[in-house]
């Protein structure tokens, strides 16, 4: 290094480094994937925080946006200590400390320790080259992590997507791929599909859910909720199908201590279940 670069100003060495930043990051494109809104149920705003991030793990974060997409770095993060970084961290580490070592006093190991930490929480997943905070603020993502949390255990295959997101199988599928990388979601395999849920529902009733998104299912418990001892035949009769279909249900349900042997709905998860499940509910006033 010449003499003159060592006494050139912190700052312009810094501004420089922004620079090389921006043109890296110029020709990138993210890849975005154009949906037609349908009619339908209005999504509310899932909810987006960072208050409990720091004011340097938001700095790091907002710096990690443009550098996780610089795709001549592979995506990976590899944190253990400053001296194993790999181009990736380094790159994040070395524009983190020209940004903000200067203007807001940050240290070295204050910022090394910072990303090692986003990288645990899942604030920072590079095989998505995006941050946690990105996917929380796009907008079919928020109303993916709202459907789920609606309908717990959805699948991909089930019309409400395409419905309320307008959507359809493949996208979803790609995007909760995503969630459940950023731990997001939880994904089960329940029978011959793979189901959704939302971190907040509890495990033991996943099978239930999906169980109850069967409409004959679904139809089926609302009628011996309102009229307490009806027989397999009278449910077959009422609903139209063969009363094979009404017994194969009635089994799964029982399996599963939804109803006893007398066709009586436990009530006690009914409630618990439509504490959870908002679209795929049970009227349990009568």
């Amino acid at each position: 290094m010449s003499v003159q670069e060592k006494l050139r100003p912190k700052k312009e060495k810094d501004e420089e480094v922004e620079e090389d930043l921006k043109e890296e990051i110029a020709g990138y494109a993210e890849e975005t994937e154009t949906t037609t809104k349908v009619a339908g149920t209005p999504i509310e705003d899932f909810d987006v925080s960072t208050a409990d991030l720091t004011n340097l793990e938001r700095d790091v974060i907002s710096v990690a946006q443009d550098v996780l997409k610089l795709k001549r770095y592979e995506a990976k993060l590899l944190v253990d200590r400053v001296e194993n970084m790999n181009p990736l961290v380094d790159k994040l580490f070395a524009t983190c400390i020209a940004r903000f070592s200067y203007s807001k006093g940050y240290s070295k190991s204050e910022i090394f320790l910072t990303i090692k930490e986003l990288e645990r929480k899942n604030w920072i997943v590079t095989g998505q080259r995006r941050t946690r905070q990105e996917i929380l603020e796009n907008e079919i993502m928020k109303g993916i992590l709202k459907l789920i949390e609606e309908a717990p255990g959805i699948h991909a295959r089930d019309p409400i997507i395409l419905e309320r997101l307008g959507i359809t199988r493949n996208p979803f599928t790609k995007h909760v791929m995503t969630l459940s990388s950023f731990d997001l979601i939880r994904i089960g395999k329940i029978g011959k599909t793979q189901n959704y849920f939302p971190l907040s529902s509890p495990v033991e009733l996943d099978e239930l859910f999906v169980v109850l998104q069967n409409d004959l299912c679904l139809q089926m418990v609302q009628l011996l909720l309102d009229k307490p001892g009806i027989g397999v035949l009278d449910l077959a009769r009422e609903l139209n199908v063969f009363h094979g279909a009404i017994q194969y249900h009635a089994k799964k349900l029982k399996a599963l201590g939804f109803l006893n042997e007398n066709l009586e709905v436990n009530h006690q998860i009914a409630v618990r279940y439509n504490q959870f499940a908002k679209i795929y509910q049970l009227n349990l006033k009568n």
